[in-house]
C-alpha cells in the first residue's frame, strides 16, 4: 500500500513552499510526492529545490508542463502520472494538517476496499463517519457538494478511479473532473469513506476571482453522467444546495456584465437559460418557476435589477452587523473571465 501526495502548482511559489515545508516532515517510507508545474513564471523547482534536497529520503518527482494546460488538466495529470495505489490530490494553496498524512494511511489501513475518502471542512463538520456502496447511495447521502468539490479533502484509489480517467477531461468544463471520474467509477458497489476527520484548513480565496456564470455553466455538466432519473435529480438539488439563491447571483452577476458592455440582453438570457435549465429542471413548483421568470424578465432592465438587487443586499448585510465593502466586488464584471 502506497500513497502519492500529488500537487499541481502554478504561480503560487511562495505560499507553496511555505505548505510544501509542513507536508515533508510528515511523509513516510510508504509514501511519494509528486509536483506538476503548469509551466509558472519561474519554475517551482527554482523555489523548493533546497527544501526538496533537504529530505533525501523521500521519493519525489517534479514535472513542468511545456504549456499552461488549465487547472482542470493540470490537476487530472496528477491521477494520469500516477504510479501508486492511492493519491491525494492536495491543492498548493491548501494547509495541511500536521497529521495529515497518518490521518490518511490509518483509514486506508482500515477500509483499502474503498474508492474514496471524502473529509471533512469548515463547508461540512460531521459528527460521524459513515460509507455509502454504489453511485445511488453515494448521491442519497452526499452531505455536501461543496465539500466534495473541495479538491483537497479527497483521497481517491488511483487503480479505481484511472479507468475513468477520459471522464475527467471529457468533464474537464465541469470545474469538477474528479467528480465526473468518481460518478462514472462507482456503479453499483464503489464505496466511499465520509470521515469527520480533517486532514486540510481551508483558506477563503479572493471572492472577486469567483463567478457564479462560470459555476453554474459548469457544474450542470456532470448531470449528464450516467446514473437513475432519481438519483439525476437528488444530484442536481445537491448541487443547487451548495451554492444559496444561485438564480439571485446570476441575475447580479449578469445584470452587471450588460452594465459594463461586456454582454448583450440576448447573451445574458442565453446563459441564464442554460444554468436554469439543466440545475432547476427538476424543480417544477410554482412559485420556483415564477421566480426563475421574473428574474429572467429583469434582465431587460439590468441597471435597475442591479442597484436593487445590490442595494437590498446592503440592507440585509447591515441587519445582520456585517460589512458591506464586499458587496459590490463579489459580482463585479471584472470577475467574469470565463464568459
Amino acid at each position: 500500500m502506497r500513497l502519492t501526495v500529488a500537487i499541481p502548482t502554478y504561480d503560487r511559489n511562495a505560499i507553496f513552499r511555505k505548505h510544501l515545508a509542513l507536508l515533508m516532515p510528515q511523509l513516510t517510507t510508504d509514501c511519494d510526492l509528486l509536483i506538476i508545474d503548469n509551466c509558472s513564471p519561474a519554475p517551482v523547482i527554482e523555489t523548493i529545490g533546497d527544501l526538496l534536497d533537504s529530505y533525501p529520503a523521500v521519493n519525489v518527482q517534479v514535472e513542468r508542463n511545456r504549456t499552461n494546460v488549465g487547472a482542470a488538466a493540470n490537476m487530472l495529470r496528477c491521477i494520469e502520472r500516477c504510479e501508486t495505489e492511492w493519491v491525494w490530490v492536495l491543492s498548493d494553496d491548501d494547509l495541511p494538517k500536521p497529521d495529515a498524512i497518518e490521518t490518511v494511511l490509518r483509514n486506508i489501513r482500515k477500509s483499502p476496499d474503498c474508492v474514496f475518502f471524502n473529509y471533512s471542512t469548515v463547508f461540512k463538520v460531521r459528527t460521524e463517519s459513515f460509507v455509502t456502496a454504489g453511485l445511488d447511495e453515494f448521491v442519497e447521502r452526499l452531505d455536501e457538494f461543496g465539500n466534495l468539490v473541495f479538491m483537497s479533502t479527497g483521497v481517491f484509489r488511483a487503480s479505481a478511479v484511472s479507468a475513468n480517467l477520459k471522464y475527467g477531461y471529457i468533464y474537464s468544463y465541469s470545474w469538477a473532473p474528479f467528480v465526473a471520474m468518481l460518478l462514472h467509477t462507482l456503479g453499483d458497489n464503489g464505496k466511499v469513506w465520509f470521515s469527520d476527520e480533517h486532514i486540510v484548513e481551508y483558506h477563503a480565496a479572493d471572492e472577486k476571482r469567483w463567478s457564479y456564470i462560470n459555476w453554474g455553466l459548469g457544474m450542470g455538466v456532470l448531470l449528464d453522467a450516467p446514473m437513475k432519473p432519481e438519483t439525476r435529480a437528488r444530484l442536481a438539488q445537491k448541487i443547487l444546495r451548495s451554492v444559496a439563491f444561485l438564480d439571485f447571483s446570476l441575475l447580479i452577476e449578469l445584470s452587471a456584465a450588460m452594465n459594463a458592455k461586456r454582454m448583450e440582453r440576448r447573451e445574458a438570457r442565453f446563459i441564464y437559460d442554460q444554468v436554469c435549465g439543466r440545475l432547476y429542471y427538476f424543480e417544477r413548483s410554482v412559485i420556483r418557476r415564477g421566480r426563475i421568470f421574473a428574474f429572467r424578465m429583469l434582465l431587460s432592465f439590468p441597471r435597475f435589477s442591479y442597484r436593487v438587487c445590490i442595494d437590498g443586499i446592503r440592507f440585509i448585510r447591515r441587519r445582520k452587523g456585517k460589512s458591506e465593502d464586499v458587496v459590490a466586488g463579489i459580482w463585479a464584471p471584472d470577475r467574469l473571465s470565463g464568459v
